[in-house]
């Protein structure tokens, strides 16, 4: 778990550097480039970190920076959201 959570990160860590450097908004590749969700997406999510610590939300549909990038107007919007799923993320380690 601990190395799918780590590789999370790093997704969105890229995300905000290539976003503010090419002042572009990215698209994320969804679950199929998040090693969380490579671990727990086929089971809905069932004992992934972000679900547990979101009160059981599947899909990162609920409170968590993910759908903020995703309703994201401007680059700064989506440097900003991917930057707080990186610092929420890094809060679940």
């Amino acid at each position: 778990m601990q190395e799918a959570l780590e590789l999370s990160i790093e997704k969105w860590e890229t995300i905000a550097i290539v976003n503010a450097k090419e002042g572009c908004i990215l698209y994320d590749g969804a679950d199929a480039t998040c090693g969380l969700c490579m671990l727990y997406f086929a089971s809905g999510c069932v004992d992934c970190p972000v679900a547990d610590a979101d009160d059981g939300a599947t899909y990162c549909v609920a409170n968590v920076p993910y759908q903020r990038y995703h309703i994201a107007d401007t680059v700064e919007e989506a440097v900003m959201a991917a930057e707080a799923e990186v610092a929420y993320l890094k809060s679940l380690m």
